[in-house]
């Protein structure tokens, strides 16, 4: 089964992203505070966790492309209506502009409702509501904060980005939690579960 497999790369990314990036704000609310009286060692470690932040960012959007990818392939082979989102637009849409607001929740909702059948959507649906307004707050709040923190005083920049990350951590931890109850769903309801071709 290669469903779990995916699941756990992609979860051992988004732990690796959270690390870094509470490390980078707090690092990033530390110099803010103390603007003159900073260790250079303090400054190479913002940047370099910075760094590893943005790499382990990257990381895990592929690795959770993969995982997604894959889940709706479990259902792609007995999609009927036009209508379903296939597995490549699934992950595709997450870089349309525009309709990467709407439409990657529009896929993650399909493959809930189909992972869990009809009558587990509303316990599934608010867990996927507030991952998804998370990741798009704390992404509007990480984009007007970065260019505030670049100027002084620092700390309104560095204290949005502070937000917007914290956002983004509750984000990624809803979407271990989706991402964990899928799998385990889809394990339950189509063993075996066979990659789309």
């Amino acid at each position: 089964m290669i469903l779990p497999i995916r699941a756990g790369q992609a979860a051992l990314a988004i732990h690796g992203f959270i690390a870094c990036s509470v490390l980078v704000r707090l690092l990033g609310l530390a110099i803010a505070l103390r603007s003159a009286r900073v260790e250079p060692s303090t400054i190479r470690l913002y940047w370099l966790s910075g760094w590893a932040a943005q790499v382990l960012f990257a990381l895990s959007a592929v690795l959770i492309a993969r995982w997604i990818y894959h889940a709706h392939g479990t259902f792609n082979a007995n999609r009927h209506d036009p209508s379903e989102i296939s597995p490549a637009w699934a992950v595709g849409w997450f870089l349309v502009p525009v309709a990467n607001f709407i439409m990657p929740y529009a896929a993650m909702r399909q493959l809930v409702n189909r992972s869990f059948g009809p009558g587990s959507v509303a316990a599934q649906a608010a867990p996927l509501r507030r991952w998804w307004l998370a990741l798009l707050a704390g992404g509007i709040l990480e984009y007007l904060g970065n260019p505030l923190a670049e100027r002084e005083p620092m700390l309104a920049g560095m204290t949005l980005l502070a937000v917007g990350t914290g956002l983004r951590i509750i984000s990624a931890w809803l979407l271990l939690r989706i991402i964990g109850a899928v799998t385990d769903a889809q394990i339950q309801r189509c063993a075996p579960i066979r990659p789309p071709a």
